[in-house]
């Protein structure tokens, strides 16, 4: 939870990018969902100002939001 909020902190004061998108669900939540599509039928996902059902993705781009990084992209390097 910590490295979330230093992720909002840097992005509020301007650090990164002009744009944040969060996702907040788990890998085994999208597995989940590209398997048994019934039981996770009003997960949403968000991508670059639209979002879209997840279980009604191509496989494709369902597997896009699965590789997505499990750690913060505006860590400082």
């Amino acid at each position: 939870m910590a490295s979330l909020e230093q992720v909002l902190h840097r992005f509020a004061q301007g650090q990164g990018a002009n744009i944040l998108t969060i996702t907040c669900a788990n890998p085994e939540t999208f597995a989940g969902a590209a398997e048994d599509p019934e039981k996770y039928n009003l997960l949403r996902v968000r991508m670059g100002g639209w979002s879209e059902f997840f279980v009604a993705m191509y496989p494709a781009h369902q597997a896009h939001h699965q590789r997505r990084p499990l750690s913060d992209a505006a860590t400082p390097k």
